[in-house]
């Protein structure tokens, strides 16, 4: 295998033995918490562990590493959830704080092994990939494609804190792609927003961090804080009982596109329950694509089945060809409920598995098939997967309410005049006259566009 003693942790150059790397500048004498692996550690035989990419989160570390067999630059994932872990005095060896979070910290650890999983099954340009996953040291990790550029909060701020029509669409566009792939899979990502989106330095945006591990433990461990993400969760997301599916995504890319416009995201949504001080895109920013603004603020519905369904959808309101749906009958009460409780220890992980049925009231029609549309402003071409999710067809919906107006009447007025033909042709053989029955019958009485009473 060789020895790795001169690579330096922070670009695997051969730095010798200087401290500080003459290629990329990396001090090597920088004190660094003893949570982290140390540099130059192995991992399956393949993997040297270099610096720390970020900053530790709560519920893993992110490392710089190098791919010994293919001679590149990875990004190795860790799962360490500091609140019932913590690194042994082996500097490798990964152990929980005390029995009971023995059992949740195992239980997480299924959890990050099912996103390596699901997201080992995806080879989308605009997803991250994952190369390999594997358990070691008590815990298990996670290899990814190493790739150089910024968040895109961080990219929004180097770019004036605003972006316009053209340049959001550009990142919004093909991530739209990548989770059309997410969800042809059969699986939800449930937390997009800004900080999970990653923009290369070749501009390329890419949807990563699916967070299973956090999500599953945030919600068994009753902590909704560390699985929601305030104006960019839908309403569903804040108590157990919500449905969700393709629309949950939805509402969170409509709220990273508006971010990106506006400068800031919409209120959070258990704030819009009673009074909605969601503000209209075409009000801030002038001159948008109506198709554009109709998309994002029906997505934005605090209704789950006021938004467009799936992706495909989305797209044809993007490029009018599907028209704005009426807003659903609303189910959500006008007193928004406390912050609401996680769901039971039996939970399907985060990395959710579509429903076979959406539910009724999330799904209100199914759009006829269009071809794939082009973007209104001039943009690259969006990645269009192989596969298209296509939620099963919903029962008929009752006509709207002018429909039901109008036919009523019609019928009303059609067995009015056969009402009036019997009683005519009854009085002629039982009550006329002989004057009467001698008679030619009288012509049936004009039509008119007067509704009948129901009286």
């Amino acid at each position: 295998m060789g020895t790795w003693d001169a690579l330096c942790p922070g670009c695997f150059a051969d730095k010798g033995n200087e401290t500080v790397c003459p290629y990329c500048g990396y001090d090597e004498s920088e004190r660094r918490t003893p949570l982290v692996l140390s540099y130059r550690s192995v991992l399956n035989g393949q993997f040297i562990v270099g610096k720390v990419l970020g900053k530790p989160g709560g519920f893993g570390i992110t490392y710089l590493g190098w791919d010994i067999n293919l001679a590149t630059l990875v990004a190795v994932k860790e799962y360490l959830p500091r609140d019932y872990a913590g690194r042994d005095s082996d500097h490798a060896s990964v152990m929980a704080h005390s029995r009971e979070d023995a059992s949740l910290f195992r239980f997480g650890l299924e959890q990050f092994l099912q996103e390596a999983r699901t997201l080992a099954r995806f080879d989308h340009p605009n997803v991250v990939r994952v190369r390999s996953f594997f358990e070691q040291n008590g815990t298990a990790y996670l290899v990814m494609d190493y790739l150089q550029g910024v968040n895109l909060a961080e990219y929004l701020l180097a770019m004036g804190g605003r972006l316009t029509e053209q340049q959001a669409s550009e990142i919004m566009l093909p991530i739209l792609g990548g989770l059309q792939e997410v969800h042809a899979k059969g699986f939800l990502h449930r937390d997009i927003k800004p900080q999970n989106i990653y923009v290369t330095s070749s501009g390329r945006p890419i949807l990563l961090d699916f967070g299973a591990a956090r999500q599953a433990m945030g919600e068994r461990s009753r902590s909704l804080s560390v699985v929601l993400t305030p104006g960019f969760s839908p309403y569903e997301q804040y108590h157990r009982r919500g449905e969700q599916g393709p629309w949950t995504d939805i509402y969170a890319l409509a709220a990273t596109y508006y971010y990106l416009l506006t400068g800031h995201a919409p209120p959070d949504a258990p704030e819009r329950v009673a009074i909605d001080e969601l503000v209209p895109l075409n009000s801030l920013v002038p001159g948008i694509s109506p198709g554009l603004s109709a998309a994002i603020m029906q997505s934005l519905s605090l209704e789950a089945g006021s938004r467009p369904q799936d992706v495909f959808m989305f797209r044809g309101l993007v490029n009018g060809q599907i028209a704005p749906m009426a807003p659903a009958v609303s189910s959500i009460p006008s007193t928004p409920p406390p912050l609401p409780q996680a769901s039971s220890p039996g939970f399907s992980a985060p990395i959710t598995p579509l429903p076979a049925t959406p539910p009724l009231s999330a799904q209100p029609f199914v759009a006829k098939a269009v071809p794939a549309p082009q973007p209104n402003v001039n943009l690259p071409p969006v990645p269009v997967p192989n596969r298209v999710y296509s939620p099963p067809p919903p029962p008929a919906m009752p006509a709207d309410r002018s429909r039901k107006s109008s036919s009523g009447t019609g019928i009303w007025i059609v067995l009015g005049g056969l009402a009036l033909i019997v009683a005519v042709a009854g009085w002629y053989f039982f009550g006329g006259t002989d004057r009467d029955k001698q008679a030619s019958p009288a012509p049936a009485p004009k039509q008119t566009t007067t509704p009948a009473s129901t009286a």
